[in-house]
């Protein structure tokens, strides 16, 4: 669960991590991700593939036995614990990503960590799956990653200040992606139930007008528990964990 509940539907998993008790072995259950890359797919999104579980905001993460009996863990990003649970299933995902064709599609990408968390996760990336491509949305000056190669960056439109479109041009310059983000922030602009139509409008232009690549918004289709009669969720702005309605 990369948000850690914080939704009315949480994220769960889309690949099932089983431990084999007997032998101490791992599988991993790809059916309903590659269903949904293929549903995307055939409705003309992507070609991108990000995937958001490797280090979550609790750092929670859950595996099942033979009898799908979960376990919970939380193995801290640097710890060998952290390294016993997800390089085998890293070299594994690789694998897999290889035989459908979409390695160079697919990024590994960390929703607003510290960046202390990045680095430990890309060194345990550029040792087992070096060619794994990485990204991360941030909620802080970029140059904090100063040093952490990533091929994708993306801003929380509220820090998206001069500082951050110098840094986007250098990035650019080396081939790597910029974007900006808006989620529960800022009040405006942004798309929530109650704001400005044109703030949806000067969201799509404003990425292009800096030279970046593009927007992201938290979130598409997190609805609440009734989006007809109550498009609020918790304490955050009417509107906000979900964009289609």
């Amino acid at each position: 669960l990369p948000w850690n509940h914080q939704c009315y539907d949480p994220n769960w998993t889309m690949i099932r991590h089983v431990r084999h008790g007997g032998t101490g072995k791992w599988s991993f259950d790809y059916s309903i991700f590659d269903r949904w890359v293929a549903f995307n797919h055939e409705m003309g999104i992507g070609p991108d593939i990000d995937l958001y579980s490797l280090c979550p905001w609790d750092y929670e993460v859950t595996y099942e036995d033979e009898s799908g009996r979960p376990t919970r863990i939380r193995p801290k990003p640097g710890s060998k614990e952290f390294a016993d649970y997800w390089e085998p299933f890293l070299v594994d995902l690789h694998r897999h990503l290889e035989e459908k064709g979409w390695l160079e599609n697919v990024r590994i990408c960390f929703d607003e960590r510290s960046p202390e968390d990045v680095k430990a996760c890309l060194e345990l990336i550029r040792r087992v799956v070096p060619d794994m491509q990485v990204g991360t949305s941030g909620n802080g000056n970029p140059e904090l990653f100063d040093g952490i190669r990533v091929g994708m960056y993306s801003q929380l439109l509220n820090h998206a200040d001069d500082g951050f479109f110098r840094v986007a041009r250098e990035l650019k310059k080396q081939g790597r992606r910029t974007y900006v983000y808006v989620c529960c922030l800022p009040k405006t602009p942004n798309t929530f139930i109650d704001s400005d139509p044109d703030d949806g409008f000067w969201l799509g232009v404003f990425p292009a007008a800096k030279g970046i690549d593009g927007l992201s918004r938290w979130t598409f289709d997190s609805f609440p528990e009734n989006a007809m009669e109550d498009a609020s969720y918790a304490s955050w702005p009417s509107g906000e964990t979900f964009l289609v309605y």
